[in-house]
């Protein structure tokens, strides 16, 4: 079953366009982090533009399901990132790569009150993003690359 042309290029190229934003736009203080995503992000939109306004042949909605799949096992695959910090009566935890999005403080004594994990939404976003482009670039490229493959593979 094919996506409806229309509405498989809008997804692809409204998707380009937020990421090569997100990749333009600075953030995060870890030059190596921000170095890494910005070049992610700037890949996929690339990816993503190009399919969305040149391409002829259309993704399969399996396909396109495995975007949002691939991106989810991203982003917990993400949080075995951890960094821990000590700072005031609290003990820091900062999860996802490559950037935090779920973070605690815990306190160190005993009569503060106990912590809890919050969701920190623009690391979220942004770490959605770098996955969801990571995935879009290995779907794209493996939907243009497998018919070669098997061509050759049966001679």
């Amino acid at each position: 079953m094919q996506l409806g042309t229309k509405v498989d290029r809008f997804v692809f190229i409204g998707l380009g366009t937020i990421s090569l934003i997100a990749a333009i736009v600075p953030g995060g203080s870890d030059e190596g982090k921000r170095l890494l995503a910005s070049s992610i992000l700037f890949a996929g939109a690339l990816v993503s533009l190009l399919y969305g306004f040149l391409s002829k042949e259309r993704l399969s909605l399996q396909w396109v399901a495995v975007i949002p799949v691939l991106s989810a096992a991203g982003l917990m695959l993400g949080l075995l990132k951890e960094r821990q910090f000590a700072g005031g009566e609290y003990w820091h935890f900062w999860r996802g790569f490559p950037y935090r999005w779920l973070e605690a403080a815990i306190s160190i004594s005993y009569s503060g009150p106990p912590g809890r994990w919050e969701l920190f939404p623009m690391g979220f976003v942004v770490d959605a993003l770098f996955w969801m482009n990571i995935a879009i670039v290995i779907v794209v490229a493996w939907h243009f690359i497998s018919p070669r493959i098997r061509r050759h593979t049966k001679m």
